[in-house]
């Protein structure tokens, strides 16, 4: 079983009979139900690259940071 927030009792519950779902903007989320109280919970997932921005190969990280002097 996956812990998610339960709104209903503004605390973290464990969740029953969850499914994985895709949102429309592509990211992944648990989908199920209070155990104690029965309200739908939802939980969004981490994304798959953890990382951070600037971790995949970006060409501004190759750019120097000031403009080269013309003479």
């Amino acid at each position: 079983m996956t812990e998610a927030f339960c709104v209903k009792e503004k605390a973290k519950r464990e969740m029953n009979g969850e499914i994985e779902v895709q949102m429309k903007n592509g990211r992944r989320a648990l989908q199920g139900t209070c155990v104690s109280c029965g309200t739908k919970m939802f939980r969004i997932l981490a994304k798959a690259n953890q990382a951070g921005p600037l971790a995949f190969n970006s060409p501004l990280q190759n750019e120097p940071l000031v403009a080269p002097q013309t003479n």
